[in-house]
C-alpha cells in the first residue's frame, strides 16, 4: 500500500467516535425506557383492576371511595397513559394530531394533580374520623362530591396548560404569551401539586399519630378488666387504625419519592441553567419513576384492603363478644332483626342487659365514626 493510498483512507475522527458513541447510548436508553414503561403499563393495569374490582364488590367506606378513585386514577395513566408515551417515543414527530395535542399531555397532568389532592383528602378523612370521632360520619355523598372537587380542581389547574399547547407542522409545543410565563406555571404546579399538599397531610398524619399514640399508652397503662367488651372493642379499632395510617403514609412517602425527581429537573430547567451532564438519563430516571407511583398504589393500598375485607368476614362469625357487638351495630342489623329465632331474640337480650349496665357506652360512642 503506498503513501497516496493511505492518504486517500478515510479514518474516523475523535469527533465521529463521540457522535456514534452518543447515538448508541441515546438508543439504548431508549430500550431500556420502553422496556420499563411496558412493565409499569401491564403490571399497573393488573394491579389497578383487582383493586377495582374488589372495591366495587361490597359496600365501601368513606376511606375506600378515596382509595378507588386513586385506583381509577392510577389505571388511567397505566392503561392510556403510558401506551401513549411509549407510542409517542417511537415517533420523531408527535402522531396524534392537533385535538390530541391538547388533551395527552394535560391529561398526565391532571393525573398527577388528582393522586395529590386525593391523598390529600384522605389524610383530611382520617383526620376527622380519629381526632373528632364523636362527629358525624362523612355520608357517601359527600364523599362523592369532594371527588368530584378534586377533579374540577385539577381541570382548572390545567387549563392554561391546555391553552398554551399548540399543533403545527407535526410539532406539539408549548406558545406562552410572555417569555417568563411557563417558568411561573411550572413554579405554581410545585406548589399546587407538591407543596400544599405535603404540608397538609403532614400535618394531619402527625396530629393522628401522636392522637394513636397517647391512646396506646392509655390503654397499655389500663388494667384489663375480664370479660370487659368495652375494652376489646375499643383496643381492635384502634390496631386497625394505625394498620391504616401506617399504610396511608407510606403511600404519601412513595408519591413523594417518585413525584420529587421529576419536580426538581423542571424547576431546574424553568430557573436553572438550560443544561447540565447526563440530562437525558436524570430526565428518564424521573419519567420512570412517576409512572411507577402508579404500579406501586395498587399493592400498597391492596394489602389495607385485603385487611380489611378479611376483618369484615371475621366480623360476620360471633366467635367473641367483640366481633359479634361490632356486626350487630352495623350492616347486619335488619338482616339479623328480622328473625324470629330465639338465638336471635337472646342475643339482642343480652346486648340490651350490657347496654343498660353502661357496659357499651364507650364502645358505642368510639365506634361512631367508623
Amino acid at each position: 500500500m503506498d503513501d497516496n493510498t493511505l492518504g486517500n483512507q478515510s479514518f474516523p475522527t475523535n469527533a465521529s467516535l463521540r457522535e456514534n458513541s452518543t447515538a448508541n447510548i441515546g438508543d439504548s436508553l431508549i430500550v431500556v425506557k420502553l422496556a420499563c414503561l411496558g412493565t409499569i403499563s401491564l403490571i399497573g393495569v393488573i394491579g389497578n383492576v383487582l383493586i377495582c374490582a374488589t372495591l366495587m364488590g361490597h359496600r365501601r367506606k368513606s376511606s375506600e371511595m378515596f382509595i378507588l378513585n386513586l385506583a381509577i386514577t392510577d389505571l388511567l395513566v397505566c392503561g392510556v397513559g403510558i401506551p401513549l408515551d411509549i407510542y409517542n417515543e417511537l415517533h420523531i414527530i408527535f402522531p396524534y394530531g392537533p385535538m390530541l395535542c391538547k388533551i395527552i399531555w394535560p391529561s398526565q397532568t391532571l393525573l398527577v394533580l388528582v393522586s395529590s389532592m386525593t391523598l390529600t383528602a384522605m389524610a383530611l378523612e382520617r383526620y376527622r374520623a380519629i381526632i373528632t370521632p364523636l362527629k358525624p360520619k362523612l355520608k357517601k355523598q359527600h364523599i362523592v362530591k369532594s371527588i368530584v372537587i378534586i377533579w374540577l380542581l385539577g381541570l382548572a389547574v390545567v387549563s392554561p396548560y391546555i391553552k398554551a399547547l399548540k399543533y403545527e407542522d407535526g410539532i406539539c409545543d408549548e406558545v406562552w404569551p410572555r417569555l417568563r410565563d411557563p417558568d411561573y406555571y411550572t413554579l405554581a404546579l410545585f406548589i399546587i401539586d407538591y407543596c400544599i399538599p405535603l404540608s397538609i397531610i403532614t400535618y394531619c398524619y402527625t396530629r393522628v399519630g401522636i392522637k394513636l399514640y397517647k391512646s396506646t399508652l392509655k390503654f397499655g397503662a389500663c388494667q384489663r378488666r375480664k370479660n370487659s367488651v368495652s375494652f376489646d372493642a375499643q383496643q381492635n379499632r384502634l390496631k386497625r387504625n394505625t394498620r391504616i395510617i401506617k399504610v396511608f403514609i407510606f403511600a404519601v412517602v412513595m408519591f413523594v419519592i417518585c413525584m420529587l425527581p421529576g419536580d426538581t429537573y423542571w424547576l431546574y430547567k424553568s430557573w436553572g441553567e438550560s443544561e447540565f451532564e447526563n440530562e437525558e438519563h436524570f430526565n428518564t430516571f424521573a419519567n420512570i419513576l412517576v409512572y411507577s407511583n402508579s404500579m406501586l398504589n395498587p399493592f400498597i393500598f391492596g394489602s389495607c384492603d385485603m385487611q380489611c375485607i378479611q376483618a369484615f368476614f371475621l366480623r360476620s362469625k360471633p366467635r367473641n363478644g367483640s366481633y359479634a357487638l361490632r356486626f350487630s351495630f352495623t350492616s347486619s342489623f335488619k338482616r339479623r332483626g328480622s328473625k324470629s329465632s330465639t338465638a336471635g331474640v337472646n342475643q339482642w337480650r343480652r346486648v340490651a342487659r350490657r347496654v343498660k349496665n353502661k357496659e357499651l357506652k364507650a364502645t358505642v360512642v368510639y365506634e361512631t365514626n367508623v
